[in-house]
């Protein structure tokens, strides 16, 4: 998947696009070990052992790949890099022989492992959920100025975060990806013609950028979407060690999606 540079000069996107972000900094500002604490505790509830604890039967669903990725990007040690070559081919293997490791789900194109928080998992946090209303911002961007099918990704990833290797290929369409990081030390990854292009953040500053999610199984959503192989599936990954956030949406038609990213490069007069 090639992503396409957004010029981002829309200066009532931006606008919107600010404004949640001067909302998310003052809670990473102020409630940094209370957001770390959240990421732990939403790896634990979604690891064998925590849904083991919950009385849950299939224990791998949420989190197939719990065992062999690591808590954080920057701590490896035996464990696979999820951001790294070989977990890549050992995704494609997966999908392309329909295999799994632990469950299923595996292949079906979702992320196995997600050490960073949704937007609900923010919005949630009693701590400060009176005091922001992260939902209505990020839907007013992503539903709203973008026109968007759905919100696609809201994350926010702690130092060390990550999401691996994985294709979207049960959510085909036209995407477009935001980032903001404070530090600018991560990257977004994608696979192109079997070599892995990297896409890296700026300190603090918004990059916008467009690309595809191919479907990998018939039926699927998405205007002219193209159906290929697990192999020459839209694979893509992230991984930071400060600070990062993501709002993205996918949207179904082509036509809307060009519309969208020409008025982002576009100067309000």
């Amino acid at each position: 998947m090639l992503m396409r540079e957004i010029d981002l000069v829309n200066e009532e996107l931006l606008s919107l696009l600010d404004s949640l972000r001067k909302d998310v900094e003052e809670i990473v500002d102020n409630y940094s070990e209370i957001l770390i604490q959240e990421v732990d505790a939403k790896l634990y509830k979604g690891s064998p052992t925590g849904r083991r604890d919950q009385g849950k039967q299939d224990i791998y669903k949420t989190a197939p790949h719990h065992e062999i990725l690591p808590d954080r990007s920057n701590s490896i040690d035996n464990f696979y890099n999820p951001v790294g070559r070989e977990y890549l081919d050992l995704m494609i293997d997966i999908g392309m022989n329909k295999k799994h490791i632990n469950d299923e789900s595996e292949w079906c194109g979702w992320p196995n492992k997600e050490p960073f928080l949704s937007l609900p998992d923010v919005a949630s946090i009693q701590a400060f959920k009176d005091k922001y209303n992260l939902t209505k911002k990020a839907d007013g961007i992503t539903y709203g100025w973008l026109n968007g099918n759905s919100r696609a990704l809201f994350g926010l990833y702690p130092p060390g975060g990550y999401i691996p290797w994985h294709n979207n290929g049960n959510a085909p369409g036209y995407n477009i990806l935001m980032h903001y990081s404070w530090g600018g030390d991560g990257s977004f990854y994608s696979l192109h013609n079997n070599e892995i292009i990297n896409y890296k953040d700026k300190d603090r500053e918004w990059i916008a950028r467009a690309g595809r999610f191919d479907s990998t199984g018939s039926g699927m959503v998405g205007d002219s979407v193209e159906e290929v192989t697990q192999e020459n599936a839209s694979w893509h990954c992230a991984s930071t060690n400060c600070w990062r956030l993501t709002v993205s949406t996918i949207i179904n038609s082509k036509d809307v999606w060009e519309d969208v990213i020409e008025e982002m490069e576009s100067v309000d007069l």
